[in-house]
């Protein structure tokens, strides 16, 4: 329990860190118990052969395979998960093994792992109001409030300071479509709306409605 508890921690962290998406499941956690079966392996390669052979590897590979290939998957989570459950197990240690560890070099493992999850929570909770990752997720946190001005505002400049980014750029695209759909659109707010829609095409020159929308604009002011 403690092994899968800690694992989906840090997978949940790794996925804020380098995910530029809202994940949910407890798949990362899983990982997490691949990671401590790999510790078993090294601990006991006999058994581990026996029991398991090649098989886990090729799962495993799979299963981060699937992670790259089929989107909407967060590799990143299932990453930290794996590498979570390893090092947890490693902590822990096996049921029964003496392993030559003295008070204080547990005391040690205590506080560095304490001041790692610490340091680590913190940084990935609160990321710096100049990082994109604090303008994404405060925009979408925005979005789903159906604030769309402000969630625009904050994603276009997550956009802007991180551009290679296609989710960044979709999603800021949708606040901007969705900042001009949801106001009464008049003659004289058409040239403002005509600009955030041709910046949202710009951004995803996939967004239909956006495109509609601006053809609806461009008659109204003929």
């Amino acid at each position: 329990l403690v092994i899968f508890l800690a694992s989906g921690f840090l997978a949940t962290l790794a996925s804020t860190l380098a995910s530029p998406n809202i994940s949910v499941g407890a798949s990362g956690a899983i990982f997490g118990l691949f990671g401590a079966l790999f510790y078993f392996g090294l601990r006991n390669p006999v058994i581990f052969k026996a029991v398991f052979g090649v098989r886990i590897y090729m799962v495993l590979a799979l299963n981060l395979i699937m992670g790259v290939v089929i989107p909407n998957i967060d590799s990143f989570a299932h990453l930290g998960g794996l590498v979570g459950g390893f090092v947890t197990a490693f902590g822990l240690g096996l049921p029964r093994e003496r392993l030559p560890r003295s008070p204080k070099t547990k005391i040690a493992y205590a506080v560095c792992a304490a001041v790692f999850f610490l340091g680590f929570t913190l940084y990935a909770l609160n990321p710096s109001k100049n990082s994109w990752r604090y303008h994404y997720y405060s925009g979408q946190s925005l979005l789903m409030r159906s604030n769309y001005a402000r969630a625009a505002e904050r994603l276009v400049r997550a956009n802007e300071l991180k551009p290679d980014n296609e989710k960044v750029a979709e999603l800021a695209a949708i606040a901007l479509y969705a900042d001009v759909a949801s106001k009464p659109i008049t003659v004289n707010d058409a040239s403002v709306a005509r600009a955030k829609l041709k910046k949202a095409l710009q951004l995803n020159p996939q967004l239909e409605e956006a495109q509609a929308l601006l053809d609806r604009i461009n008659q109204l002011g003929s």
